[in-house]
């Protein structure tokens, strides 16, 4: 039986190392933690801060090591670099761009409905929508978040509900962790599906937007909108059409300005909204979302890069660091400085804990 690590260092994990999961046929057998195991075939590193060459190679020399490139650029610049995907045995990303270029990439879709330590990641199927049932507004649910990279979309979520709360004919209540410094903020989300449910529109702006570095980038922002029979206004994918049928979902690049889309959305009538609906829900089936975004899709793709020979002579296309401004340069750089803090302080507590938790038993 294949043995596969996943290292996840996120505060939502519930302890340092979750119990196994085998997969239905017996194949493999997956344990998700927060620093790598000994006794393993294969390691796969959420985003590249997670990895450690020598705690690796102190603790599973023999295992291969696998890269999964979850963050996109704005948010983690550093793994989209040569000098990083060379000390990987192999590459995972949603990437199109990256797995159109090279095969030292695997494509993997991401957004897990199902991740071991999130019961209630997915939004559930609405079978029947009425439009009767839906206020004729808009909803935004986010985190409050912000970064320095010229990419990013977090300052246009913002942009959009004051200008809406100042200047629109529809209502836009935004959702979300506090704080948040919006004059629409509604409170927290609690059951996003039911929020949801209330409206007939949700703003669905991922957190970075570029022609290049989010070709691909389709995450569970806009199939929870889909799931829901909410529309969503999207912007964040940059071949987003070539993914999702552009008759299921509005387009905020074809605005020229906010106006237009407000017009938009106070026009649409029952009929055209009850046909988005249907559209999204026939799209949501076809595409079977709940298996192409299964954490049990990913360790499949893992099992087959195990069994694949390694290719020694793969070669990689121009990265973040060569194709990138100089805003994106400057922030590669300013990640190597932060770096160890995530190499080094944060696995340090993690050992700590792990330590303190066995003399406790």
């Amino acid at each position: 039986m294949l043995r596969i690590n996943i290292v996840y260092q996120n505060k939502n994990m519930p302890a340092d190392v979750l119990p196994p999961i085998d997969s239905p046929d017996g194949a493999y057998t997956v344990t998700w933690s927060r620093l790598p195991l000994a006794g393993v075939d294969a390691v796969v590193y959420f985003n590249h801060y997670t990895f450690d060459r020598r705690i690796h190679q102190r603790v599973c020399p023999d295992a291969l090591k696998i890269l999964y490139m979850y963050e996109p650029p704005a948010i983690d610049p550093m793994q989209y670099t040569r000098r990083v995907w060379k000390q990987f045995d192999a590459v995972l990303t949603w990437n199109t761009y990256l797995t159109e270029s090279s095969s030292a990439f695997t494509f993997e879709a991401g957004a897990y409905f199902d991740l071991p330590y999130c019961s209630d990641y997915g939004v559930p199927m609405r079978e029947a929508v009425d439009p009767k049932d839906r206020e004729k507004a808009i909803c935004q649910i986010c985190g409050d978040k912000y970064s320095l990279s010229v990419e990013e979309i977090y300052s246009e979520r913002r942009r959009v509900a004051r200008w809406f709360h100042e200047n629109a004919s529809t209502r836009m209540d935004v959702f979300g962790r506090p704080p948040m410094e919006v004059p629409n903020y509604r409170g927290e989300c609690g059951d996003k599906a039911e929020i949801m449910a209330r409206y007939r529109y949700a703003l669905c702006f991922e957190n970075t937007w570029h022609p290049l570095w989010t070709r691909g980038y389709l995450t569970e922002k806009i199939l929870d909108c889909m799931a829901s029979g909410t529309i969503p206004v999207y912007y964040g994918c940059s071949n987003i059409e070539e993914l999702v049928p552009p008759d299921c979902f509005i387009d905020y690049r074809k605005f020229n300005d906010l106006k237009e889309l407000d017009a938009l959305l106070l026009s649409m009538t029952d009929d055209e909204y009850a046909g988005y609906a249907r559209r999204m829900q026939s799209f949501v089936r076809e595409y079977n979302a709940p298996v192409r975004h299964s954490a049990f899709r990913l360790y499949e793709t893992v099992a087959v890069v195990c069994s694949r020979p390694l290719d020694p002579k793969k070669g990689y296309p121009e990265d973040y660091a060569a194709l990138s401004s100089f805003n994106g340069k400057l922030r590669l750089a300013a990640m190597r400085i932060l770096l160890p803090y995530h190499r080094f302080v944060y696995p340090a507590f993690a050992m700590v804990r792990v330590a303190k938790k066995r003399i406790t038993k």
